[in-house]
């Protein structure tokens, strides 16, 4: 099986070269004699006969001789098969590390214990299990044994156990808020924030999601471009009216239209705007906007920013029985209680849900499904069976057992279900974000003229 997947990795490398060539306009007989590389070489990584380390040697003289990026060349070998990947409660704990922190005193004390769970080299997730090791006697948020974080690159969405103290800081005031089991919080990326344990009896644990959204997938280039070229690109949006004036701004110089040009362009098309204005602070007025999208070609869709509230910096999500819904109810036992997590209206493919395990028919049990990646948390107490297919996959469905403390990562589209077991509801979090195939790229593959040639496999010419 490892060397089937080392095979079929090695084609998708071959794949990638040819598409590449293909974007040159070279053919691979042409480039194996414009790098003197035996034609044999692209042959046998094409039709996935080379081993892996040939194929990424191949990659390599390819990206010094073309302008093409080698990591956009690689295909990493996959680390899961089926769609699936499950981590153990077991090897979860053998990661564990500790890490100290300043207390009131300053003096570096045990903080957290951080253990890996269930992830992918396709995932967008970085979960961690994470134990609250400090712990403090009141709520308040300026308490000095609280250990803030500077925040980080990644969004994170964070499912409470126990009872945990929960601190975040936005533009220099603190906040605290007592979460405890089934709680949900959103962070926005590098907002500073902590957390502690209020008791010294219970354990207190967070299932810390973080995750890469589309600006992650972007870091490569934002590394060459550097600080400074990366600030023309920020656009202002805690305040929306100076957000679309830098946009207009910005699209006008990238079609080539100064202000003379644009004046000339607001008059024949009766347009009360002016740049001069917008830049001092003026309001955009919507409709204007509509017209000058008309006048200039663009769809006025791209100027739908996202509104910035105080209240979605750092989003709380206390849990609530009376939102909890049913998830078929046409048997005698329901198959699941579902209660959603914190969500955040700029993060539109980014959910949490917290399900309770209720049927015990594994093979009636709905079947869930999603366009995003999901990484489940197996919480409570008992374990849970579990069942997935990939779609349109020929094989019958696989099963296994999930037990307490056990991670799962699961592929797109790939359909699963669980079951209790004896009748013991099982609990689990369910956390689902989108990949590098965001809604964008969806929307902007389906107007391709030939879907089904996305993996390119064939040269552009016959």
């Amino acid at each position: 099986m490892i060397k089937n997947l080392e095979s079929l990795t090695v084609k998708l490398i071959g794949n990638r070269l040819l598409a590449e060539a293909n974007d040159l306009k070279r053919t691979i007989d042409s480039i194996s004699k414009e790098i003197c590389v035996d034609i044999s070489k692209f042959e046998n990584v094409i039709d996935g006969y080379a081993s892996f380390e040939e194929a990424v040697e191949l990659a390599t003289q390819f990206s010094k001789n073309y302008p093409v990026s080698l990591g956009d060349l690689i295909i990493d070998l996959p680390d899961h098969i089926d769609g699936v990947l499950i981590m153990r409660a077991e090897e979860s704990k053998k990661s564990a590390r500790v890490f100290q922190r300043k207390d009131s005193v300053q003096k570096y004390t045990d903080y957290y214990e951080y253990r890996d769970t269930a992830t992918s080299n396709i995932s967008p997730f970085k979960p961690e299990w994470i134990k609250e090791l400090r712990y403090v006697d009141n709520s308040d948020p300026e308490n000095p044994d609280v250990a803030y974080n500077n925040g980080h690159f990644l969004h994170q969405m964070t499912a409470f156990i126990g009872p945990v103290n929960f601190y975040w800081e936005i533009d220099g005031k603190k906040y605290s808020s007592e979460m405890n089991t089934g709680d949900s919080n959103y962070i926005t990326p590098f907002w500073k924030h902590s957390f502690a344990t209020r008791s010294k009896n219970e354990d207190a644990i967070i299932i810390a999601v973080t995750f890469a959204g589309n600006a992650a997938r972007a870091r490569k280039e934002m590394y060459h471009l550097n600080k400074n070229a990366m600030s023309n690109y920020f656009l202002d949006n805690r305040n929306n009216n100076n957000a679309k004036s830098l946009l207009l701004k910005q699209i006008l110089d990238d079609r080539c239209i100064n202000n003379k040009m644009f004046d000339q362009i607001c008059k024949k098309n009766n347009i009360d705007l002016n740049l001069d204005s917008i830049k001092d602070g003026d309001k955009i007025d919507d409709i204007s906007l509509v017209k000058v999208c008309d006048a200039i070609d663009i769809s006025p869709a791209i100027f739908d920013l996202p509104n910035h509230t105080f209240e979605n910096e750092v989003v709380i999500k206390k849990k609530d029985f009376n939102e909890s819904y049913i998830l078929n109810d046409n048997k005698a036992k329901p198959d699941y209680k579902v209660s959603t997590l914190a969500h955040n209206k700029r993060m539109p493919q980014m959910f949490g849900f917290e399900f309770e395990i209720l049927g015990n028919e594994l093979n009636s049990n709905t079947q869930l499904k999603s366009s995003l990646h999901s990484y489940i948390y197996n919480f409570g107490d008992n374990p849970v069976n579990f069942s997935w297919v990939k779609e349109n996959d020929k094989k019958d469905n696989l099963s296994n057992k999930i037990m307490p403390g056990d991670s799962i990562y699961v592929e797109p589209f790939v359909k699963h279900a669980f079951s209790s077991i004896d009748d013991n509801a099982g609990k689990l979090f369910i956390f689902r974000v989108s990949g590098a195939v965001s809604l964008e790229v969806q929307k902007e593959i389906s107007s391709f003229a030939a879907t089904d040639r996305l993996i390119e496999s064939s040269q552009w010419f016959d």
